[in-house]
């Protein structure tokens, strides 16, 4: 994983550049939130921020069209396109 971020902590940084990693001699850290966090049904939590990109290599089927250009940014779930 390139980082994790937390939608109620935006001070947490995770992989710096200066942080040496576990299995070269770095420490393990954790992070206690000893009041909890309230979140309700649907609030966004966080996530994982990869940097990866993604080749997608596919057959399309007749009538197919894509609701994406190369470049844009993707969200997890986001059509990339449908056959008319």
């Amino acid at each position: 994983t390139g980082s994790i971020f937390l939608d109620f902590d935006h001070k947490l940084k995770t992989n710096r550049l200066r942080d040496i990693a576990v299995h070269c001699g770095g420490d393990i850290s954790d992070k206690l939130y000893p009041s909890g966090v309230q979140l309700r049904c649907g609030d966004p939590v966080g996530g994982f921020r990869m940097g990866s990109t993604v080749v997608l290599v596919f057959e399309s089927p007749k009538g197919f069209e894509w609701s994406v250009a190369p470049g844009d940014s993707l969200k997890v779930g986001q059509p990339l396109g449908q056959v008319a």
